[in-house]
């Protein structure tokens, strides 16, 4: 192997392996890492491989008779190869849109049996939004940003970047796919009034009372919308520590 290769470390991990909690009924305790993995290689093959490796490895310790564990869930980083892998190795898929195909049938609620009973794909959120942050930086920092028919002549400094990740915030923690499409009507009327109308003044205290509503539920913990403050005029307060997401 070149010194000049680098080497990725892979883990497959399980998280919360004790018992439910006496106190408050939920699982908890740490994650316990089931396989790992050297390689200097960063494909998608590579990982379906491995994992490939582990079943066997499972099936040699547990019989050939026995099912092997399919996850309802598997959390990454959100890089492709592994939703790539993860998707093709516990469901079969062998592309991203038949993946995206089976979640819209999820989300508007047409989904069979079968498509609920397969693994589904989470990105880590922190990494989401770091990228989020950074696209955000790089794309309309003091430009001027463009769609469509529309031109705007909105510059993004370090006070505004913080608001675009507010927003998106707001649309990961809905619950269906009709709350989506609320906030992205009420973000759109904010994004694009001229002016501070009655519409975006109604749009933005949805928003607002939205995020309130979020941190108020125990089942949703998200640093922006906890620490990010917007006002009436859509003008953001967040502390310094914010920076360094």
């Amino acid at each position: 192997m070149s010194r000049g290769k680098r080497i990725f470390y892979y883990e497959l991990t399980i998280s919360n392996i004790s018992t439910p909690s006496i106190t408050t009924k939920n699982l908890s305790g740490p994650s316990f890492p089931v396989t790992s993995m050297l390689s200097n290689t960063h494909k998608t093959l590579d990982l379906v491989h491995w994992l490939q490796d582990f079943e066997v490895a499972y099936r040699n310790l547990f019989g050939f008779n026995s099912q092997f564990p399919k996850p309802p869930i598997v959390h990454s980083d959100g890089a492709l190869v592994f939703q790539q892998a993860a998707l093709r190795f516990f469901n079969g898929d062998l592309t991203i849109s038949t993946y995206l195909k089976r979640c819209w049938t999820i989300v508007n609620k047409t989904a069979t049996k079968e498509d609920l009973r397969k693994t589904l794909v989470h990105s880590c959120l922190s990494h989401f939004v770091k990228n989020l942050k950074h696209q955000a930086v790089k794309h309309y920092s003091k430009k001027k940003v463009s769609s469509m028919s529309f031109i705007f002549n909105v510059y993004f400094d370090c006070f505004q970047v913080p608001f675009a990740l507010w927003i998106m915030s707001l649309l990961i923690n809905s619950n269906s796919i009709e709350e989506m499409a609320a906030i992205w009507e009420h973000v759109c009327t904010v994004l694009l009034s001229p002016t501070e109308n009655s519409s975006y003044s109604i749009s933005i205290s949805c928003l607002s009372n939205g995020a309130d509503n979020m941190n108020k539920d125990p089942n949703k913990d998200n640093f922006i919308i906890k620490n990010v403050k917007v006002d009436s005029k859509g003008v953001c307060r967040y502390p310094t520590t914010f920076n360094q997401v």
